[in-house]
Parts: C-alpha cells; sequence; structure tokens
C-alpha cells in the first residue's frame, strides 16, 4: 500500500517538473514578432494589436450608408494611392467639337489645326486630352481634319472626322507681279485746266506659287498705300484677299517708284515779262522757268524754291533795242524734277507805247487819235464793250502803217461803253506770231450813240 503511494506521488512529481521545463523553453526563445526591450516596464505593456493588411486593391465610396453599390460614387485606388478607375471617358461622338471653317494649304505638310472640345456636362476638354489631324492638302479644296483621343485619356474616348475648305496664306504663296517698278513722272490737265501730275500706277498681275494658277480679281483687293500716286517718289502696293475665296491674309508689299521729270533743253526754257523799249539795256529783276509737255500740251511755271533753285543767275543779251532779247541761266531740279542744266529764253522788248489823245464816239463807231510810237512797224487798236447787262461786243483791227495815228472804227453797238486800247507792234523775222506787240491796261473808255 505504502510502496504503490511512493509511485504514484514520484511520478505526479516528475510531470510536474517536465511541465515546468518546457514552460521555460518558450519563455526562452521570442516569437518572431515579439518585442525585445530591458525595460520593464515596457515588457509589462501589451503589444499592440496589428491590423490586417489592405488587400491590392481596395474600394472607397462616400455614398450613404445603405446606398446600393452599383449606384454609389465609386473611386479605385492602387497600393500608391493613385485613381486607376474614373467614371466611363465620354464618347467624342457625343460630344460638341468646333471646328475650324478653313485650313492653310501647307505643302502637303502637317497643319495645327485649332478645334475646341466640350464634354456633355458643358466641360471644355483640355488639348493635351486629343490630337488634331488634318488630311492631305495638295492640289485639293478641301481637307479631312479629325480628333482622336489619346489612349491615356480619361475624359474622351474615340475619333471623329469632318471636311473643312482649304485656303492659301497669301503672304505664302501668292506673288505679284507689276507691269512696271518705274514710271516716269507725268503733268496733265486736270478736269479744271489745271496742270497737275498725273496720278500713276502699275497694273498687278497676281499668281498662286502652289499651283501656277493666275488669280481671278473676285479673288483679291489690290491695296496701294497711296491712291494718288502722281508726285516722285517711291510707293507700295500689296494684294488682299476677299472674304469667301480660296485666300487667306495679304502678300508682302512690293515697292514701285515715279522717277522726278530730268531737266532738259527742250521742254524748259527761260522767260521773262515783256518791256517797253526805254533806250537802254533792260535786265529784267524777275526770271521765271516754263515748263512745256509736247505730249500732253501741259504748260506750267515753275516754283523757284519747290520746284528748282538757281545755280547760276541769269544773264542778258540783245536787250537793249526793240525785238527779241535773250536770256540764259542755270538751274538744278528739286522735287518732281532733277538734274543741273543750263537754259535759255527770251523776252520781248515793245516799241514805245502809244499815247491815246483823244477818243471821239459816233452813230456807231468811234474815232481814236494817238501818238506815234518811234520804233512801231504798226498799231493793233483794241476795242470792247458792254451793254451793263451781260452782252459784250468786241473788235480788234490792225493799222498797217507806222506814220498813221488816227483811226475810225466802224460798226459797234449802240449803247455800249467801249475800252480803247491801241497797241504798237514790231514785225519780227522767222518769229511766231511774226508780229509781236506788249498788252497794256490804259485804256480810254467811250459810250457809242
Amino acid at each position: 500500500m505504502k510502496k504503490g503511494l511512493l509511485l504514484w506521488v514520484t511520478m505526479l512529481a516528475l510531470a510536474f517538473v517536465m511541465s515546468f521545463a518546457t514552460v521555460l523553453t518558450f519563455a526562452d526563445t521570442p516569437a518572431d514578432d515579439a518585442v525585445v526591450t530591458d525595460d520593464p516596464v515596457a515588457a509589462e505593456e501589451p503589444a499592440a494589436a496589428e491590423e490586417p493588411a489592405a488587400a491590392e486593391d481596395q474600394v472607397v465610396t462616400n455614398a450613404p450608408e445603405g446606398t446600393d453599390s452599383e449606384q454609389a460614387n465609386v473611386v479605385l485606388f492602387n497600393e500608391g494611392g493613385t485613381d486607376v478607375n474614373t467614371a466611363e471617358p465620354a464618347d467624342l461622338a457625343a460630344c460638341a467639337i468646333t471646328w475650324p471653317e478653313t485650313v492653310n494649304y501647307n505643302d502637303g505638310e502637317a497643319i495645327n489645326a485649332k478645334v475646341t472640345v466640350k464634354l456633355p456636362s458643358g466641360e471644355i476638354v483640355p488639348e493635351s486630352d486629343y490630337e488634331v489631324i488634318v488630311g492631305e492638302t495638295e492640289v485639293m479644296k478641301s481637307a479631312e481634319i479629325s480628333v482622336r483621343a489619346y489612349d491615356e485619356s480619361t475624359r474622351i474616348k474615340g475619333e471623329v472626322f469632318n471636311t473643312v475648305a482649304i485656303v492659301y496664306p497669301m503672304s505664302k504663296y501668292v506673288k505679284i507681279t507689276l507691269s512696271k517698278t518705274s514710271i516716269p513722272l507725268k503733268y496733265v490737265y486736270d478736269e479744271d485746266y489745271n496742270v497737275v501730275a498725273k496720278v500713276q500706277r502699275p497694273t498687278v498681275k497676281v499668281t498662286n506659287t502652289a499651283t501656277g494658277e493666275t488669280l481671278k480679281s473676285s479673288d483679291y483687293t489690290v491695296v496701294y498705300t497711296n491712291k494718288n500716286s502722281r508726285n516722285a517718289g517711291t510707293y507700295y502696293v500689296s494684294v488682299k484677299a476677299k472674304s469667301g475665296s480660296d485666300y487667306t491674309g495679304q502678300t508682302k508689299k512690293s515697292k514701285y517708284k515715279i522717277t522726278p521729270k530730268k531737266l532738259n533743253s527742250t521742254e524748259f526754257s527761260a522767260g521773262a515779262s515783256n518791256k517797253y523799249y526805254t533806250g537802254k539795256k533792260i535786265k529784267p529783276k524777275k526770271v521765271f522757268v516754263d515748263y512745256y509737255d509736247k505730249k500732253t500740251e501741259a504748260y506750267m511755271n515753275l516754283v523757284k524754291g519747290k520746284h528748282y533753285t538757281v545755280t547760276k543767275k541769269a544773264t542778258f543779251s540783245n536787250n537793249k533795242k526793240v525785238g527779241i532779247a535773250k536770256i540764259k541761266m542755270t538751274i538744278k531740279g528739286k522735287g518732281n524734277f532733277t538734274g543741273t542744266k543750263t537754259i535759255t529764253g527770251v523776252f520781248f522788248i515793245s516799241p514805245e507805247k502809244a499815247k491815246i489823245k483823244s477818243v471821239k464816239a459816233g452813230k456807231k463807231k468811234i474815232t481814236v487819235k494817238w501818238k506815234k510810237s518811234k520804233h512801231a512797224d504798226g498799231y493793233f487798236i483794241d476795242c470792247y464793250g458792254t451793254n451793263g447787262k451781260g452782252k459784250e461786243s468786241y473788235k480788234f483791227i490792225e493799222v498797217k502803217s507806222k506814220n498813221t495815228v488816227k483811226k475810225t472804227i466802224k460798226n459797234l453797238k449802240s449803247g455800249y461803253t467801249y475800252e480803247v486800247r491801241v497797241l504798237p507792234y514790231k514785225k519780227m523775222k522767222n518769229a511766231k506770231p511774226s508780229k509781236w506787240y506788249n498788252w497794256t491796261n490804259s485804256c480810254k473808255k467811250v459810250k457809242v450813240k
């Protein structure tokens, strides 16, 4: 009995020792995720429970509790937290696209055409989401243009097409050719019979350099920098595309010149007003320069300082006797005139004035007496009359003898008042006119009976 009890106690003690050894073994070997520390306080604190690992993709929703998952606004994120699945991209066919009205011809090369894409919601799609593709433009009137969504776009998808007209930028593909680039200045009479420089412009030929075609006048407007290009100078012309044509923009400016008139001895001459004989050498204080164009018959007095300057003062010869005196001077062109030229001219020295002694009126006639002019070859008598009511009467007669000093003019108008002038003249050889006289404002007035 005692033996049996002792055996049972021994076995029980042995079991207790083995159990305690096992506990010590586990205590000496730390777990893989155990925290090892010498801090007795920390050793007593229980380790925080570890959160379960997140799935590779996680669904986050802001839908209220109880909302069906298909109706929720679902955004899918990857491990990095970036958006990997937004709302379905809109098809470009359902978007509002503003197309360009035209595209520019560009030798078949790629063209940057501007379009605007709006989502059905009205939001404008950034250009970074799509590309615009323009088809071949060479020798065609229109081109196919498309908008294609980039594969990485999250807003739009697909591709849409349209056809737009092709236009040629004038600055690049249009050439203008001028009929003249240098035009000689020309003087003419205007509608009021004033002598003016003529408006002159070259004609313009307009060519498409891409096709070789000549443009129609309905395609363009000619633009002159100065429509009244009449005076000597440099002028410019360009061509501007008309709205609705196959062209756009404006060409570069082309230059043309109106060249000044060159001084010469055939169209330019010096002159002075006619003088009366004094018995001394006559040197006119005022000498002028005349221009006469034989083709247009335009005649004008040039203005000193505006049209010319004097480089050598006028000299005179044969300027004492009754007849034609000569002038010689050198001038330099200015403004509409160019060059330096010595020109010549004349003025007339007429016989002394024939002083009127008396004028007597008779019935439809006048009798005139005058003092003889020593150097005259004859006389002209000028009679100009009016009735005070706008009507006129005119008589111009010749007295061929230089010794005659009295003349009766008949067949005049009764009741008219006449201005009477006696004009001594000198016969000139090889001159036109052959009988030269000097006009005078000195006269006698008389009323005819």
